[in-house]
């Protein structure tokens, strides 16, 4: 999965502000990433998502990766 491409059920390559929305919550404690997707497969959610959320690359999920992926959605940084 690619970084900041963590919404629910998709995975579908595209970073917006769903993935943000959900990366938030996560981030704030009020989303559990451990998911079961569209298909009816977990597929490691509970791994893949917490890897595809931390933006900045430093084994620590917070505020920090959304302002990160804030940036890449609104065109500041081309990368994550």
């Amino acid at each position: 999965r690619g970084l900041g491409d963590v919404y629910k059920r998709q995975h579908d390559g595209i970073v917006n502000e769903a993935d943000s929305t959900l990366l938030l919550k996560y981030a704030m404690g009020s989303e559990d990433l451990n998911i079961t997707y569209a298909d009816g497969s977990n597929h490691y959610s509970y791994i893949t998502n917490p890897m595809a959320c931390d933006t900045t690359q430093d084994d620590i999920v917070d505020v920090s990766d959304v302002v990160l992926l804030n940036k890449f959605i609104n065109g500041a940084i081309s990368t994550l």
